[in-house]
């Protein structure tokens, strides 16, 4: 059997961080937002902490974006496309 010695410890709520992050949604006509996505794929980094909030099915940033550029500019593509 284990014991706890300090019991009043165990009923402290614990936090994982003191940080809030100020997420948004990648909007694909947001110049700063493909500006911080270009110095992504640039650099393999984000200029402080990711700004995006992960949308559902994605199972990750870089997918979501890059599917949600080539939605909104599919027709573009076609259109120029030899």
């Amino acid at each position: 059997m284990i014991t706890i010695a300090n019991h009043h410890e165990t009923n402290r709520k614990f936090k994982l961080s003191h940080h809030t992050w100020n997420r948004r949604f990648f909007d694909v006509n947001s110049k700063e937002d493909i500006a911080e996505y270009k110095f992504f794929l640039t650099n393999n980094r984000w200029t402080k902490n990711c700004p995006f909030e992960l949308e559902w099915p994605f199972l990750n940033i870089n997918d979501m974006i890059r599917t949600k550029l080539i939605d909104s500019h599919i027709d573009l593509i076609l259109k120029n496309a030899k």
